[in-house]
């Protein structure tokens, strides 16, 4: 389970303005993780969450 009772490092700003630059960034820029078992292909659920289409995860 996760302390929270210490702030972290770095404020919420931070860390979401690196997510978001992490999300937008072309797949094959992305840092890469051979820690994280990434799916094959991931599915795009709409707002309702009803599965649109599978898509390839590129590595």
């Amino acid at each position: 389970m996760t302390d929270v009772s210490t702030p972290p490092s770095e404020s919420i700003e931070v860390i979401l303005e690196k997510l978001e630059q992490f999300l937008l960034a072309p797949a094959n820029e992305r840092p890469q993780r051979p820690d994280i078992p990434w799916p094959p292909r991931v599915e795009m659920l709409n707002e309702h969450g009803d599965a649109l289409e599978m898509v390839p995860v590129q590595h």
